[in-house]
């Protein structure tokens, strides 16, 4: 069994009536895509968000623990 490093990138928005973000997210995918990445439109993932306003500016930081999805005959 070998080990890899991988690194996430999480992006997260909400849905609001009346935006249409789909074509934008596929967009997003298909630039991943041109530039090598694999993407997995199923997956489930642990994380914790993390949220602060140092500053007066709102961050989020995303800390994952864990992902698990099935690409073709792998588990990863």
């Amino acid at each position: 069994m070998t080990a890899h490093l991988f690194v996430i990138n999480l992006h997260l928005s909400e849905r609001v009536m009346g935006v249409e973000v789909d074509s934008a997210i596929a967009h997003l995918d298909e630039l991943a895509r041109s530039r090598g990445y694999n993407v997995v439109k199923r997956m489930t993932a642990w994380t914790k968000l993390i949220t602060a306003v140092p500053g007066g500016k709102a961050q989020l930081k995303t800390l994952v623990t864990g992902v698990h999805t099935r690409v073709d005959n792998f588990c990863l």
